[in-house]
């Protein structure tokens, strides 16, 4: 719902009901089916209903983005890259996965379910897993005002908000350098975490948020789904807030250790994909610059490689010849 007086706008949510409840699906689609809906195009198996609810949800979640950014919220499009795999476990191929309106439509829903799951537990006094991420160190925003300045972006006065770094997220969407620009911006901010005690998420500029979507899979989502039974229940126990800390300090942990994971053999993966490529000339970016040399991204591929000893600026052109691999270190 949106309430306006003469000078501003203000959103906030209809209503949010949770029950106990199973879930009896119309249609299964996959992002590239849905997106063919949003567009106008007929899907086999796809009727009218599901059809115009498809388009009716694709037309709220741009309103709510444009809400969302209005809020604060930072929007970042990073490049993704998908490897495709034979049946032997041998890369066969890598492309980059376009960012769909309906990735953005299931992204919004779920940012929105998030934060209902969210304040309905504060509101019960029932304790569960908080996403927080807080606001970023002044200090790495004032070195990101200096990266971005030699790749001719900077702001009228220094980085110090949310709507700074919108800013900044919006003059790189015409940059040539925009993939840098959000990986330096990335950069600036802090990790977010899991904490027994809610805070807010400086990143979507939410005042409350959890992990709610995702019970099957990511064990923050169940304790969520554990502490909405429970405030369902009445007269259930409450936890206590000690073996929360330490399960939110836990899970926190093991997220980065999945994630580097994941990092690490794509990296392989992908060095094993290019180890046939050895001597090929390719036109990279340079994308960190050290003492040591300067690394330099392939934007075909997403490969990053040390050119040791170079010398270069941030964000230059260069052209790069792939000279060794190193396939158990996953490095260029």
């Amino acid at each position: 719902t949106v309430s306006s007086s003469s000078s501003v706008k203000v959103w906030r949510p209809g209503r949010a009901r949770f029950e106990p409840t199973v879930i009896r699906s119309r249609r299964r689609f996959t992002y590239e089916e849905v997106e063919r809906v949003l567009s106008g195009e007929t899907v086999p198996g796809v009727d009218g209903a599901v059809r115009d609810s498809v388009r009716e949800m694709g037309a709220l979640a741009r309103r709510i983005t444009e809400l969302r950014l209005g809020r604060g919220a930072l929007d970042f499009d990073m490049p993704e890259f998908k490897l495709a795999v034979g049946e032997d476990g041998a890369p066969r191929g890598i492309e980059r996965r376009a960012r769909l309106a309906s990735h953005r439509l299931i992204e919004e829903f779920m940012i929105l379910a998030n934060e209902a799951a969210a304040r309905h537990l504060i509101a019960a006094g029932r304790p569960f897993p908080s996403r927080v991420h807080e606001d970023p160190d002044p200090a790495k925003l004032e070195k990101l005002a200096l990266d971005l300045r030699p790749l001719g972006l900077s702001l009228n006065g220094p980085i110090k908000s949310g709507r700074d770094l919108q800013l900044v997220l919006r003059k790189a969407e015409a940059h040539p350098l925009k993939d840098i620009i959000g990986i330096l911006v990335m950069r600036s901010l802090k990790q977010a975490r899991y904490t027994a005690r809610p805070a807010g998420h400086f990143g979507l500029a939410s005042r409350a948020y959890c992990h709610f979507t995702s019970p099957i899979r990511r064990y923050p989502d169940l304790l969520t789904h554990r502490a909405l039974r429970d405030s369902l229940a009445a007269g259930s126990p409450r936890p206590k807030d000690e073996s929360l800390e330490a399960a939110c300090a836990h899970c926190s942990e093991r997220e980065r250790a999945a994630a580097e994971a994941e990092r690490d053999a794509i990296d392989i993966l992908r060095v094993e994909f290019l180890k046939s490529r050895i001597g090929t000339e390719f036109a990279g970016v340079v994308t960190r610059v050290e003492p040591y040399g300067v690394f330099v991204e392939l934007p075909e591929n997403g490969a990053v490689g040390l050119v040791r000893g170079a010398r270069a600026a941030l964000g230059a052109r260069v052209r790069a010849v792939l000279e060794s691999i190193d396939p158990g270190r996953g490095e260029i």
